[in-house]
């Protein structure tokens, strides 16, 4: 309802009035004002009825209120400023002291709840003041009398939807129905009883009024409605009208993935490919175009090409009839004047018919040259060259399939069926036409033009039309509205065509129409240049397409018109592009995920900072709302959609807000207000998109039946020009085609050969096989149900006859392959078909799978594991390639993926039990067991008894084994061994004791070591024995010791012994007697080393004894310590030494390394370590790491990979980043210092949806083998990577600055302005 608010009146306080109640009849008559009015309470409401409410005592002081029993339902209540209402269901409550009636009531435009609304099947026109007549607004005024239109918006006019039909209450399809087709609002003005009408999609206007946290909002809730984000649509019109015939990538699909690659949900390099796909499409837009409105043209063509095939036909049968009628005045004719007159007429006549044959089939050459353009099997043609772009822009061709399978987790896919788009029969009222133009004046304005170059390629240019008017003046002339239109111009030929609104035609007036015009033109105008468009996408790279756009053209055209009532191809091509370009609006606004918010603030109509704007505030206008955001404000403009007034507490005036907005598009629309319905609450209504769950289930019989009955409703609807014949041989039915169709007593039978052959026949039979019959013959038998008693279904295969028979012996299938399958193939159908498949084949058995699991070569189908050998070719699990089961005739043999379970029958030799295998008996029985409730289930198998109790074998399942006797052969090993009693046969360290080794000979290494029964000993090897040990020998006795062989090595051996004792003593007596030698000598110690080593030729060792100093002469030296105050490296490479050192306080100790340069040392003291090189150091001390000069890092690009300057994701890790102050447990200042904890970062980055591979910043050690310090998993930070980090928030928050400098810069212009 439409409310002024700067009428409402205040008192000194700020608070409304309260207004006074005047009640009326509803034909206007003065009751009166209404008193004692309490408890008043209005809640107006922009887009649906406002609602009032009081109560009145029946009585006032003592008095009978003189109104009380006035005020019933259907009476008008009057306010001078909060509109007029109509009561409704009063209700009187009393308790024998007093008696109170509560009234409700709606606001006025409630009356029409009661007003049926009538509109019939068709096209209308929304609005059009200067002809109102059958438009949508013109037909409610009709109803709703007494009222008038006020305000429509612009784009409201000329806007054209279609309807099935309409038979319900005007108020419903004013709130409901019309705002869902034409995407509008109603609102009622209540006091001059007017209609007002805006665009949903509109951008309202917006007060000047800021709410925020800093002023007056109190808190704020918003919720993100991801169930409502869609991104790929498939939309339907009215009786499954689609878009594939429009649509550049040839399905009925439409996708939108901005929303997810804004995101960066959707990894790089698809998204860029994505972005190129859809670059790709825009690209090949306008060619598409241009070739759907050749098509569409060709269609209208072939339309006003048949139309004139008929009206030649028609002549052919008149001459046909004179023909007649001259041969019989002929025969009849008994002069020879008279004859030779009959003969001359006949001869004309022939002449005549044989011109006339010749039109129509030079015609029906020109119908055949149409349909070829039409023909899509001819890639030059038009359909043709679309069916190439559409494989082109496929989405299944462009992108590989593992790209598919990865996008298809962002396809939010749902079907959206909008019956406003139907392609429905024209109106007739101008239909059937044929006019001539001689140089008649067209013109087109006001209307969305595109233009399309196509002469390289077809030699034409196209010219594609959206609204606007056309007018034709001249003779024949004829205007109208323009819904869809194409002009086909090559050189000075052209094919105009329009599907029109409102048709004018000499003095004639239609609501809707199809008009062809063809010929030749002259005096071409058009405003129609090049624009170029920009098209934003989301990573960065915005796309500009040129096309050629306008508004007007005009030309004189000759040729002729044609008005035909047909459902016509273009017609349906029309609805089909205003259902895709509908389809890409709707897209576009779901693609992007709904919020809702909720908002609690002060009354802003008190406060005293607002009181200049008041006056300004209105129904349907927006304010600034800041809805916050981390990463600073952000702004919306939500509407006023309703105030709310309770006069007994009035300062509780309170205003209702939309709640629902987009981040993308915080543009203030109505378009929240057609997606709730009347009477409904303001949250999301599904109903906004009609879903169809059953559109694309129907199956393809019952698609070829409707079709084909609306073939037949739509052939009989448009039949002229039909000629009936009944005589003595029937009646012949024919007309301006090739059809035919003649009916006699037992017979009706139709042909399209002038009877050379019959193509339908319904009536009586005979035949060989089975006598006389009445029936039905015909190519093809539809229905929804066939009933009979046999069947028989014959066609021709590779195997011979393929014969499907039904009799009273059962259902029979010869030479065939029953084939059982379900699911629907998805955009790979080529590739993966959900469901399963059975086949049943003579051939080769029963096959079950759910891959792909046939082929067809011809009409034979063959198991696809079948290869050309007819050999079964294996998976890796030993199944049939692509199957779950296989039954094979061939052997016998079973196949099966999956469980197999059964409770008796045999397998492999083994009787199945309930719960156990079997076979055998006796002795021979053998059995297993799974089973753990039958009386055996302690045992998992036996044999050679069926009680496993008395069983010779057996394995329980607690891992016991009994066998009465066996061998065994390789090895046996075992925790512990027992005897027969049940005794331990090994001691404590697993070793067989004495007792139970009882063997009769031992044989180590094969024969190395040997231990007969008889107690002999054979060693082939060594006998090494330790300090200490001995062999003690009992008592040996052997006769001629001497001559053994063991006699004689042992004697040798002790002769050799005693000569290495004699020559040890030897070379003692001459060492000892070189040293006395050496002492008288006087030799030094270095000459006794020159002598030992040659010189330091040969290795030695030398002790100086004089200078307290070890030489070694030798390769390699191995050592435990070394305690030296120096260690020298040859050829004056450096060396190791004690070292000296002063921390600025006192000295310290340590080593030091050095090089051949000594000026580059390190020194490790007890104070700490120092590198030192070129006058540069690094010190490490207990106090931290100093270094004399700024640390550098290679950054070089050549070592890096996966370079990317996307950072946002990091943008919640940053603003969750937790610094503090914090002591070391090991610092000796105790200062503070500043910095973060590495246990926090760890924690962020996971809360952040990432992990320490997304951040080298962070680390942890590995444990012992890993550097670490206190704690072997200690964790450590580099706080270089923050640096970066830090760069990229400082610049983005600077681009934040001056984004909201400019929005503040604005707003102050605003301000300013209004001011």
């Amino acid at each position: 309802m439409y409310l002024d608010y700067s009428k409402l009146e205040f008192d000194a306080n700020g608070l409304p009035e309260t207004p006074q109640l005047v009640l009326k009849t509803l034909g206007d008559k003065m009751v009166g004002i209404i008193p004692g009015v309490h408890n008043l309470k209005l809640n107006i409401k922009f887009s649906e009825p406002s609602e009032i409410s009081f109560d009145i005592p029946a009585v006032i002081d003592g008095e009978p209120n003189p109104l009380y029993d006035d005020v019933t339902g259907y009476k008008q209540i009057y306010t001078k400023c909060y509109g007029v209402y109509e009561t409704m269901n009063p209700e009187t409550e009393a308790d024998g002291i007093m008696e109170v009636k509560h009234v409700k009531g709606y606001s006025y435009e409630k009356t029409l709840e009661s007003k049926k609304l009538f509109l019939e099947e068709g096209t209308f026109n929304f609005w059009d003041p200067g002809s109102p007549t059958d438009t949508v607004l013109g037909r409610i005024l009709e109803v709703a009398i007494g009222w008038s239109v006020g305000y429509v918006s612009p784009s409201l006019i000329g806007k054209y939807r279609t309807f099935d039909q309409y038979d319900d209450y005007l108020l419903s399809f004013m709130y409901n129905h019309a705002p869902e087709k034409y995407r509008c609002v109603f609102v009622f003005d209540t006091y001059k009883k007017t209609i007002n009408v805006y665009d949903a999609d509109e951008e309202r206007p917006t007060l000047p009024i800021y709410l925020d946290f800093d002023n007056l909002i109190e808190s704020l809730g918003i919720e993100e409605k991801s169930d409502e984000l869609v991104t790929a649509i498939r939309p339907y019109g009215s009786d499954e009208l689609s878009i594939r015939n429009v649509n550049p990538i040839g399905t009925n699909w439409i996708y939108d993935l901005s929303y997810f690659i804004a995101n960066g949900d959707i990894r790089e390099p698809l998204a860029s490919k994505w972005v190129s796909w859809q670059r790709s499409i825009l690209n090949r837009q306008e060619y598409y175009r241009g070739l759907t409105g050749l098509r569409a043209s060709a269609t209208a063509r072939l339309m006003t090409a048949q139309a004139a095939l008929a009206d030649l036909k028609g002549e052919l049968e008149t001459l046909t009839a004179q023909q007649s009628v001259t041969i019989q005045a002929h025969a009849m004719e008994i002069t020879s004047a008279g004859k030779t007159y009959q003969q001359s007429l006949l001869d004309d006549i022939n002449r005549k018919i044989a011109a006339k044959t010749s039109e129509v089939r030079a015609q029906e050459s020109t119908i055949a040259s149409i349909e070829r353009e039409l023909d899509p099997t001819v890639p030059s043609s038009y359909a043709g060259q679309i069916q190439a772009i559409a494989n082109e822009l496929s989405i299944s061709n462009y992108f590989t399939e593992a790209e598919y399978r990865e996008l298809s987790n962002f396809f939010i896919e749902q079907d959206i069926t909008e019956d406003t788009f139907v392609a429905t029969d024209v109106d007739t009222t101008v239909s059937g036409q044929s006019y001539p133009l001689s140089n008649n004046r067209l013109a087109v304005s006001g209307s969305d033009i595109s233009g399309i170059d196509l002469s390289a390629q077809f030699g034409k240019r196209m010219y594609t039309m959206s609204g606007g008017t056309f007018s034709l003046s001249g003779s024949n002339a004829i205007s109208g509205d323009i819904i869809r239109g194409t002009l086909e111009v090559g050189g000075n030929s052209y094919v105009l065509s329009f599907y029109a609104g409102t048709l004018r035609v000499n003095n004639k007036t239609a609501a809707s129409g199809m008009v062809t015009m063809s010929g030749t033109l002259s005096g071409f105008s058009t405003n129609v240049s090049p624009t170029t468009t920009r098209y934003p996408t989301d990573l960065g790279e915005d796309i500009y397409i040129t096309t050629d756009e306008g508004t007007a053209l005009s030309f004189n055209a000759s040729g002729s018109m044609y008005l035909t009532a047909n459902v016509s191809d273009y017609q349906r091509y029309s609805v089909e592009m205003e259902l895709y370009e509908w389809a890409v609006d709707t897209l576009d606004d779901v693609a992007t995920p709904t919020y809702e918010f909720s908002v609690d603030s002060a009354n802003f109509i008190f406060a005293q900072e607002f009181a200049p704007f008041r006056n300004q505030l209105e129904l349907g206008k927006g304010v600034y709302l800041n809805v916050g955001g981390r990463r600073g404000k952000y702004t919306i403009t939500p509407y006023i959609i309703e105030f709310e007034l309770d006069f007994e507490e009035r300062n509780q005036f309170s205003i209702v807000f939309s709640n629902r907005f987009k981040r993308h598009d915080n543009v203030n629309t109505l378009k929240d207000m057609i997606e709730s319905s009347y009477s409904t609450s303001r949250s999301f209504d599904a109903s906004k998109y009609i879903y169809n769950q059953t559109v694309g289930q129907a199956s393809m019989v019952s698609k070829f039946m409707s079709d084909s009955l609306d073939a037949a409703k739509n052939t009989i609807l448009a039949a002229a020009n039909q000629s009936v014949i009944i005589n003595g041989a029937g009646i012949h039915v024919g007309g301006d085609s090739k059809y035919q169709i003649r009916i006699v007593d037992s017979m009706i039978a139709m042909s399209d050969d002038n009877w050379g052959t019959c193509k339908l026949a319904i009536g009586h039979f005979a035949s060989p096989e089975i006598g006389e019959y009445f029936g039905v013959n015909a190519e093809v038998i539809g229905g929804k149900l066939i009933v009979g008693n046999n069947l028989i279904i014959e066609n021709t295969n590779d195997r011979g006859v393929m014969q499907f028979r039904v009799d009273a012996t059962g259902a029979w299938l010869y030479n065939a392959t029953f084939i059982l399958q379900s699911g629907n193939a998805s955009a790979f159908s080529a590739r993966a078909v959900t469901g399963g498949k059975i086949i049943l084949d003579p051939d080769y058995g029963i096959v079950a799978g759910r891959g792909n699991l046939f082929t067809t070569s011809g009409t034979t189908v063959s198991p696809s594991f079948i290869n050309s050998s007819g050999n079964i070719m294996f998976d890796s699990d030993g199944m049939p390639v692509n199957s779950n089961f296989f039954l094979d005739i061939r052997d016998g043999s079973a196949y099966f993926r999956g469980a197999v379970k059964a409770t008796s029958g045999k397998i492999g030799g083994f009787m199945i039990a309930d719960d156990y295998l079997y076979a055998g008996s006796g002795s021979n029985y053998v059995a297993m067991n799974g089973s753990g409730t039958n009386n055996n289930s302690l045992y998992a198998f036996w044999a050679g008894a069926a009680n496993p109790a008395s069983a010779p074998f057996w394995v329980k399942k607690n891992g016991d084994i009994y066998a009465k006797n066996g061998t065994f052969k390789g090895v046996v090993s075992g925790a512990s061994f027992q005897d027969r009693y049940g005794n331990s046969m090994m001691n404590g360290n697993y070793e067989f004791t004495a007792d139970y080794l009882n063997l009769n000979g031992l044989n180590v290494g094969n024969g190395n070591f040997v231990v007969d029964r008889s107690g002999n000993v054979s060693v082939r090897g060594s006998i090494t024995m330790a300090w200490g040990s001995s062999i003690n020998w009992a008592n040996v006795s052997e006769s001629n010791a001497w001559q053994s062989s063991a006699y004689q090595y042992a004697d040798s051996a002790y002769s050799r012994a005693d000569s290495a004792y004699r020559y040890a003593d030897d070379a003692y007596e001459l060492a000892w007697d070189a040293f006395r030698e050496a002492q008288d000598m006087a030799v030094t110690d270095r000459e006794i080393f020159n002598i030992l080593t040659n010189n330091g030729t040969l290795f030695g060792i030398f002790s100086d004894s004089t200078n307290n100093r070890l030489y070694i002469n030798a390769n390699y030296i191995r050592a435990g310590t070394i305690d030296a105050s120096q260690v020298t490296l040859s050829n004056s490479y450096g060396g190791f030494c004690c070292a000296r050192g002063h921390d600025g306080i006192r000295y310290t100790y340590g080593s030091m390394i050095y090089g051949s340069d000594p000026s580059n040392y390190v020194i490790v003291t007890n104070a700490g370590a120092r590198m030192t090189a070129g006058g540069n150091d690094i010190l490490v001390t207990a106090g931290g790491c100093y270094s004399s000069e700024e640390m550098s890092r290679s950054s070089d690009r050549r070592v890096k990979n996966s370079i990317t300057y996307d950072m946002e994701r990091y943008s919640d890790f940053f603003l969750s980043l937790r610094p503090t102050p914090y002591r070391m447990n090991n610092g000796r200042s105790g200062r503070f210092h500043l910095g973060f904890v590495a246990q926090d970062i760890e924690e962020e980055l996971i809360n952040a949806g990432m992990t320490t591979n997304d951040f080298a910043g962070f680390v942890r050690s590995a444990g012992l083998n890993d550097v670490h310090g206190a704690h072997e998993d200690q964790c450590y930070l580099r706080y270089e990577n923050f640096i970066a980090l830090n760069t990229y928030m400082i610049q983005k928050l600077y681009h934040t600055v001056d984004e909201l400098n400019s929005r503040i810069a604005e707003l102050e212009s605003k301000l300013n302005f209004m001011s």
